[in-house]
């Protein structure tokens, strides 16, 4: 939908003409059912406690279900249709940010981009260094987990990618998924998937989201960071 080079020229265009460049965490999510925007807006609160004031850019497919979770979230978002007719109007994803910060009075310090994983690379590249995916524990779900990095990696080069299992039950179990995953897509992809932990789509059960979040923003590069906190 949206070419990679295209976007890696505009981004570059605005980083060297000395703007603020926003950093960019993608939420990789495989059914985008009402768990996983639950889950997207977890990690949304997760930031804010770590001090950020995050943005986030709904682009899943399903229908918003703006239930008790978007109701008790403080996160500022945008919703799919917003997004989507911004986009198609060839603009990128921190395009978006700024245009949302400038109507919404208000100042973004990191992007939350959540959207099926394809798409999401489609619309992130050269933007990001590492995806965090979401996924069940199940054989199928982490069969469906490794075509999603497979797909990214061949088509976008990404090699790096955190992988976070919904519900699993318990961290053995999301260990036993992860290993099986990791394994099958270093040997035939040469990729690297960490280990992001069995997160619950209870958005009050904060401590797995706050180390999922921690551990998605240790892959920001410093200088996107300093160079935010500058302008900020």
């Amino acid at each position: 939908m949206f070419e990679a080079g295209l976007d890696q020229a505009s981004g570059l265009r605005r980083l060297l003409g000395g703007a603020p460049v926003m950093p960019v965490i993608a939420l990789g999510c495989g059914t985008a059912d009402r768990s996983e925007r639950t889950a997207a807006l977890a990690l949304g609160d997760a930031l804010s406690r770590a001090g950020w004031n995050p943005l986030l850019v709904d682009l899943m497919d399903c229908p918003a279900d703006d239930g008790l979770a978007l109701e008790s979230s403080r996160v500022s978002r945008v919703r799919p249709d917003e997004a989507r007719a911004f986009l198609a109007h060839g603009h990128d994803l921190r395009r978006l940010a700024g245009a949302t910060a400038r109507l919404r009075v208000q100042a973004f310090d990191i992007l939350l981009a959540v959207a099926e994983p394809l798409r999401l690379a489609d619309l992130a590249a050269g933007f990001i260094d590492r995806m965090v995916l979401l996924a069940r524990a199940d054989p199928v779900s982490v069969a469906r987990a490794y075509a999603q990095v497979k797909a990214v990696a061949l088509s976008h080069g990404l090699s790096d990618f955190v992988v976070a299992f919904l519900d699993a039950g318990s961290d053995d179990d999301a260990l036993v998924a992860h290993e099986r995953l990791a394994r099958t897509a270093s040997r035939f992809l040469a990729a690297r998937v960490a280990f992001g932990g069995d997160v619950s789509s209870d958005a009050q059960a904060r401590k797995c989201w706050d180390r999922l979040a921690l551990l998605a923003c240790s892959s920001l590069p410093p200088a996107e960071i300093s160079q935010c906190l500058r302008h900020s």
